[in-house]
């Protein structure tokens, strides 16, 4: 049985993967809800994240970066406010993913920093409210990043240094991949993030 976002097609490439017929679309097939905030600087889109992520005090909240290394800063961050927190990227070995996810899970602590990485696991991660500090890549990643238990759309918390991180970030995974279109097709801002009016 796969499971896929509603955005997502079954094709007969899925089809193979899985060795399946039966899919299961986690929430309904709509366009995600836009909650966003731009920031004037890094450390004001810092501070905003924080202080919306500590309001919850006993709900459990999830905030995605773009980059371990702005995860690592935000990291550095929290530790000044003597804010708790549990933190997970691809950097980890699969036993201290576990270990790190299940701390968060079974403790007090309510806030989880995680990369892109979280994303598959995520659906079996009851959060409250997920935050995405950066801009999204895309409205697909946007999608990616919300959870089916979250009581309200993702929060995005940006401001215009994220585009820059972006593409460089796309052009650097362009390049890995050796293929251009995705860089072309990556560096178009998503509509929706460039033309709304944010709070």
């Amino acid at each position: 049985l796969a499971f896929l976002s509603p955005s997502s097609e079954f094709s007969d490439e899925l089809r193979d993967v899985f060795s399946s017929e039966n899919t299961v679309c986690v929430r309904e097939r709509k366009l995600p809800s836009l909650s966003l905030y731009k920031a004037p600087s890094v450390a004001a889109k810092f501070y905003y994240t924080a202080a919306e992520a500590e309001k919850y005090g006993y709900k459990k909240i999830c905030i995605y970066f773009n980059s371990r290394t702005e995860q690592n800063q935000f990291s550095g961050f929290l530790r000044k406010r003597g804010t708790p927190f549990v933190s997970v990227n691809g950097e980890l070995s699969p036993e201290k993913y576990k270990s790190e996810l299940m701390r968060f899970s079974d403790s007090g602590i309510t806030i989880l920093l995680a990369t892109k990485s979280l994303i598959p696991s995520a659906l079996f991660l009851p959060v409250y409210k997920v935050i995405l500090c950066g801009a999204p890549f895309s409205l697909s990643h946007l999608w990616r990043c919300d959870n089916p238990f979250s009581a309200s759309p993702v929060f995005t918390v940006y401001c215009e240094d994220d585009f820059e991180r972006n593409k460089k970030i796309i052009s650097s995974f362009s390049e890995t991949a050796e293929d251009k279109n995705i860089y072309l097709k990556g560096i178009s801002l998503p509509p929706t993030i460039a033309g709304s009016s944010a709070k």
